[in-house]
């Protein structure tokens, strides 16, 4: 038996935090719970799948950098 204590928590990852802010600050007055919820997740879904190429591009940026630096030593 597993003495280990898995918990999760909400927000999980930036991108539920974010969209959980998003939605947060928009107009809810008069939203059903439904409409609230997609407005959720197509702001996490933005958030996940939009940024990926944020993300990646950052990445070869911070890596060209890093291996200019690591040449010139």
């Amino acid at each position: 038996m597993s003495d280990s204590t898995n918990l999760y928590t909400f927000p999980s990852t930036s991108y539920e935090a974010l969209a959980m802010l998003y939605t947060q600050n928009q107009d809810l007055k008069g939203k059903s719970v439904q409409e609230i919820a997609k407005i959720y997740y197509d702001a996490y879904y933005e958030f996940r799948y939009q940024t990926k190429d944020i993300k990646d591009k950052a990445s070869k940026k911070i890596s060209q950098k890093f291996n200019s630096v690591c040449l010139k030593l």
